[in-house]
């Protein structure tokens, strides 16, 4: 006659049946997945999950069962297989990203003021600026009537760089990925600090208007950047994952980065975005 017991494991609505060799192998041999673990007298402690319930055998090395278990068990069982561990409990293991996603950060940098700054390369090519552009990150400059400088058809960079010395009182690098992505949160480097005040704001679909759901601030008031010395980071983790689209009519997935400053002046930075992908 079939012998157990039910036990309601702390955490969970698991039960567990205790079973003894004989009956325990009625369970396996319907065609269940087994696995087991040492318990901390190394007893060999076996586990079938079936639904709600917890089928369990506790074998010790003395025990008459033992050769048969190590013989003709053992070596197909799947030792510390998840989601029991050796009291039968359930194992709680939270899936954090889709099927068949990865986790694949994504790093940019650029320096404010600066023309042809941004560096968002792949790793090919040999030398470091011959990796091929991902394409997805802008650089804009502007002046103090909040105009777009823009390097005429004639004007040479050095020129150009000239104005932008004199004249860019803002920077904006917008990125905005051609894949749909799941994010965590992310990190910002400064290489040098600013000779004066000079902040920075993440706001995210900038072309939407607010009204409308758009230009979502990622971090709101401006952070100082003149309050923190060279080398320093500092990390965002949102606590949880917020999913991106890929959109290129309304742009809602378009994250921008607006960095004012004094004229001319050239702070280096690097993003760092934390993220899941295909």
């Amino acid at each position: 006659m079939l012998r157990y017991y039910f036990q309601v494991v702390l955490g969970s609505t698991n039960k567990v049946i205790k079973l003894d060799w004989p009956e325990f192998k009625t369970v396996i041999d319907s065609g269940l997945q087994y696995s087991w673990v040492l318990d901390s007298n190394q007893n060999n402690v076996i586990n079938v999950l079936d639904g709600s319930i917890n089928y369990r055998c506790v074998i010790s090395d003395s025990d008459t069962d033992y050769s048969d278990w190590d013989t003709n068990y053992k070596p197909a069982s799947k030792k510390n297989l998840t989601p029991l561990d050796s009291d039968g409990a359930l194992i709680q293991r939270t899936k954090t990203t889709k099927t068949g996603w990865h986790y694949e950060p994504r790093s940019l940098d650029f320096y404010s003021s600066k023309l042809n700054s941004l560096y968002n390369r792949k790793d090919d090519g040999a030398g470091i600026d011959d990796g091929t552009d991902y394409g997805d990150g802008v650089l804009k400059f502007y002046n103090a009537s909040n105009t777009e400088l823009v390097q005429g058809g004639s004007e040479t960079d050095a020129d150009f760089q000239i104005r932008l010395d004199a004249g860019c009182v803002k920077t904006h690098l917008d990125w905005q990925s051609t894949y749909d992505f799941d994010i965590i949160g992310g990190a910002l480097q400064i290489k040098n600090k600013p000779t004066d005040r000079a902040y920075i704001w993440c706001i995210v679909a900038p072309d939407i208007p607010e009204n409308l759901g758009g230009s979502v601030p990622y971090f709101a008031g401006g952070i100082n950047l003149e309050f923190f010395t060279a080398g320093a980071s500092m990390k965002f983790d949102g606590r949880g994952i917020k999913s991106f689209v890929y959109d290129p009519v309304n742009n809602s997935n378009k994250v921008r980065f607006i960095i004012k400053h004094k004229a001319g002046e050239q702070i280096g930075l690097q993003i760092m975005i934390d993220q899941f992908k295909a």
